[in-house]
């Protein structure tokens, strides 16, 4: 498989079995299953039908063979093999139909495959038959290797056997197929601190930032790390998530002219289990001697605050003015262009708690 320079959906979706479930979902439980405008699917699953997201997700929904039509077609339709994911009409078959759906992608498929009865490799290893045998760019590799590995736990492909993970494709027992639960929709977020007002005014929409809500619980492999201009406190949090194993994802690092600040934002916090937010003193910000906090970063807030279920840290400088609506949320305060041994201790303890799958208190 090599070769290639472009990689198609049906080989390797942008995003995982998981979130492409919204369409089909958003099909049967707002539209009878019925085929339908993607702009009134999007409406329904709660994104931005001009948006890059909406294309990505709407491409691995075909992808895992769950819907037909895209984001530019007249209609999105449920395919057969959708319908048994999303309505079972008999015991497992919804088990059954996301185990095909999750295989049926070229790579994703194939990479499992290849491991079915052994030991799943190492993250090098890993990452060097992506993109050897199955060709897949280096800018790719990363989000194919999550995706998979996400993939896999959603149909309870790996067995742990004296400590080490092994990838079993064989079909489930009773018991087991009981024990794996096609993910629904997340439950509506309550209206506490930080208000619905702020919601709303941070992210744009509840509805959209909701539609960025975690399906399930998982280990936390990854954290948005979202700032303005403090590249030095930067610098020191991606320092820190190193040493606590966990991957930073910074979207203003992946800067790209054809994917506006919304959408790189919301596309890294997709990739992430929770968020820390940098609040640094910027001199544009700046109005009679006092700074405000930037409306970039109040998008980044109110969306990481739904997107993660709370799991959020607001790193603060103590020269901006903390907003009233912001005054309940985590806060590691410091002063200047670095953190400083409190804040980065404070730090530590939050991340200590986000890794055991709790909220920083």
């Amino acid at each position: 498989m090599s070769g290639r320079k472009r990689i198609v959906q049906t080989e390797l979706p942008r995003v995982s079995i998981q979130k492409a479930l919204r369409v089909p979902r958003a099909l049967v439980e707002q539209y009878a299953g019925q085929p339908t405008a993607p702009v009134e699917v999007a409406v329904a699953v709660g994104v931005k039908p001009s948006s890059s997201g909406w294309r990505a997700l709407t491409g691995a929904a075909i992808g895992y063979g769950l819907t037909d039509g895209g984001y530019n077609a007249p209609t999105i339709a449920l395919t057969d093999l959708g319908r048994r994911a999303v309505a079972p009409q008999e015991e497992g078959e919804d088990v059954v139909a996301l185990r095909e759906a999750c295989l049926k992608p070229l790579i994703i498929g194939g990479f499992l495959r290849k491991y079915d009865g052994n030991k799943f490799p190492r993250e090098d290893i890993a990452r060097n038959v992506l993109k050897g045998e199955f060709a897949v760019p280096d800018a790719r590799v990363g989000g194919a290797l999550e995706t998979i590995l996400e993939n896999a736990e959603t149909i309870g492909a790996f067995r742990t056997i004296g400590g080490d993970r092994y990838v079993s494709l064989a079909p489930l027992a009773p018991a087991e197929s009981a024990a794996v639960d096609v993910p629904q929709e997340p439950p509506a977020q309550s209206s506490s601190t930080p208000s619905a007002d702020f919601i709303a005014e941070g992210s744009g929409s509840r509805t959209e930032a909701a539609a960025l809500a975690p399906q399930e619980r998982r280990p936390v492999r990854a954290i948005f790390v979202g700032h303005s201009s403090g590249t030095k406190v930067l610098e020191q949090v991606k320092q820190l998530l190193e040493l606590a194993e966990v991957r930073a994802e910074v979207a203003v690092e992946q800067e790209t002219a054809a994917i506006p600040v919304p959408d790189k934002v919301f596309e890294a916090m997709s990739r992430s289990d929770a968020a820390i937010i940098c609040v640094t003193a910027d001199a544009e910000q700046q109005a009679d001697n006092r700074y405000s906090v930037n409306p970039n970063v109040l998008i980044e807030i109110g969306a990481a605050y739904v997107r993660h279920d709370k799991k959020l840290v607001l790193l603060w400088d103590r020269r901006v003015e903390v907003p009233s609506n912001l005054q309940g949320l985590y806060r590691c305060e410091f002063e200047g262009d670095e953190l400083s041994w409190e804040a980065g201790t404070k730090l530590q303890k939050a991340l200590i708690a986000i890794k055991k799958g709790e909220v920083p208190s």
